[in-house]
C-alpha cells in the first residue's frame, strides 16, 4: 500500500490524548448539493492502515452519503453505524441531521468527511459525542487549520495529528 500521508519515522504522536482529530485535504471548486464529495477510498485505506486500533471500537459515520468510508471500514472488520441528512445509494442505519438531532455520548470512534461549510460544528458535537480516550477523525482542506474560531477549538482540543497527503486526492462530486 502507498503512504499517502507521506509519513516519515520523525513523526510524533501524542498517544495519550483524549481525542484524536485527523485533517486531509480536498480539491475545491464550485460546492455540490448539501456539499456532498465522495470520499476516495485511499484515503480512508491509509487512515485505517496507518491507524488500525480506530476499529477497535465500532466507527459512527454521520456524513455516510453514498457509504465510500462505511464500506471501507466494513472490508476491514469494522463495525460502522452509517448516517446521513438523507438516503441515497448506500444503505444507512438512518437518516439523522447530526447538527440538530440529539446525540448521546457513546464508546465509538467517528471518522468522517463532513460538508465543509459545517466541519467546526460537526467537530466540536463529535469531541462531545465520544467518551474520554476516543478518537474523532476528520477530513478536512489544510485551510481548515487557519481562522479565529478554528484557534478556539484548537486551544481547547489540540489535534492529536494533522495528517497532510503527499499526493493531491481527488474528491469527485457524488
Amino acid at each position: 500500500m502507498t503512504d499517502l500521508f507521506g509519513r516519515s519515522d520523525d513523526v510524533e504522536t501524542d498517544r495519550n490524548t483524549q481525542q484524536n482529530v485527523t485533517l486531509g485535504r480536498f480539491r475545491a471548486g464550485d460546492r455540490a448539493p448539501l456539499d456532498f464529495y465522495e470520499t476516495p477510498r485511499e484515503a480512508t485505506e491509509a487512515l485505517i492502515y496507518h491507524h488500525p486500533s480506530l476499529l477497535d471500537k465500532p466507527i459512527l459515520e454521520p456524513c455516510a452519503g453514498n457509504g465510500a468510508i462505511s464500506r471501507v471500514v466494513q472490508e476491514f472488520a469494522g463495525k460502522v453505524e452509517s448516517w446521513d441528512i438523507t438516503e441515497r445509494e448506500f444503505p444507512l442505519d438512518g437518516v439523522w441531521n447530526f447538527l440538530s438531532e440529539e446525540g448521546k455520548e457513546d464508546d465509538v470512534n467517528i471518522i468522517t468527511n463532513p460538508p465543509y461549510e459545517h466541519a467546526l460544528p460537526f467537530i466540536r458535537k463529535s469531541l462531545a459525542m465520544v467518551l474520554p480516550g476516543n478518537h474523532v477523525c476528520f477530513l478536512l482542506r489544510v485551510l481548515f487549520l487557519e481562522g479565529i474560531e478554528r484557534r478556539k477549538l484548537f486551544d481547547e482540543h489540540p489535534p492529536v495529528e494533522v495528517a497532510v497527503f503527499s499526493k493531491r486526492i481527488h474528491f469527485p462530486r457524488a
